[in-house]
């Protein structure tokens, strides 16, 4: 069974221990995936390497991957969720386009239109089923509306790209995983 405990600590002397764990965990995490599903490493000598280069216990690497797998999966089922999603709407379009035809007063421009958007919705399912087939997952750590936001620092309020830093760095280790018996 697991279950997800969410509190605040009020013992402030823990809080960095808890930012580096916090630190070194996310580190551990977004190497782990560049390793594992983007150079396609072995998970065993991945495992081995990654024990005695970062200093952690197996049980912490393995709630690494466990989280990570999570992730990788919702990803994955989003990709194929939208995939799904693009290929209902060609058929909706397909069959606007014969419908058009087959009017007796047929309109060109609307025609036009729908094989415009027929051959849009034709591209972007191309675009998912590569993004698919690939199997390295288009994963952003520390999520992508904040890392967008570097490139108008001004807009998003930052006085600096140092503060945009901060809370970037902040938002990439703000979780990690643990677990006791």
């Amino acid at each position: 069974m697991q279950a997800t405990v969410c509190g605040k600590i009020k013992d402030a002397s823990v809080y960095s221990a808890l930012d580096a764990t916090a630190s070194l965990m996310d580190k551990v995490e977004r190497i782990y995936f560049r390793e594992r599903f983007v150079k396609h490493g072995d998970r065993n000598e991945l495992k081995r390497g990654f024990l005695k280069e970062y200093g952690i216990t197996g049980r912490q690497l393995n709630e690494v991957i466990f989280n990570l797998s999570g992730k990788v999966e919702a990803n994955k089922q989003g990709l194929l969720r939208n995939l799904d999603t693009k290929r209902q709407k060609l058929d909706i379009v397909n069959k606007r386009i014969k419908a058009a035809l087959k009017s007796v007063r047929k309109n060109w421009l609307k025609i036009h239109q729908y094989k415009r958007q027929g051959s849009h919705l034709k591209y972007k399912i191309a675009l998912l089923e590569e993004r698919i087939k690939a199997g390295a997952p288009s994963i952003c750590f520390g999520s992508r509306n904040l890392f967008r936001k570097q490139f108008t620092i001004k807009d998003n309020g930052y006085a600096s790209h140092a503060d945009w830093l901060a809370d970037w760095q902040g938002a990439r280790s703000s979780q990690f995983l643990l677990s006791w018996q």
